[in-house]
């Protein structure tokens, strides 16, 4: 079983080396999401998609966030 808090720490980490990497932010964004950690995820995305503006799955991801409202 992956725990999740350990799973948050690796991105960040790997998130610290590599700033520049839309992967990262997106791994990271789900994994917020399914952490209930909305305002985080929505962050997370919006970080992703800044750097990789043709990723529409981050889009949409990012779209059913507002939706659901989390800030």
């Amino acid at each position: 079983k992956i725990d999740i808090k350990e799973e948050e720490q690796k991105l960040i980490i790997e998130i610290a080396k590599n700033p520049k990497n839309a992967k990262l932010y997106k791994e990271i964004g789900e994994l917020y999401v399914k952490t209930r950690e909305l305002g985080d995820a929505r962050e997370s995305f919006k970080k992703a998609l800044e750097l990789d503006s043709s990723d529409s799955e981050v889009e949409e991801k990012l779209k059913s966030l507002s939706m659901k409202g989390g800030v």
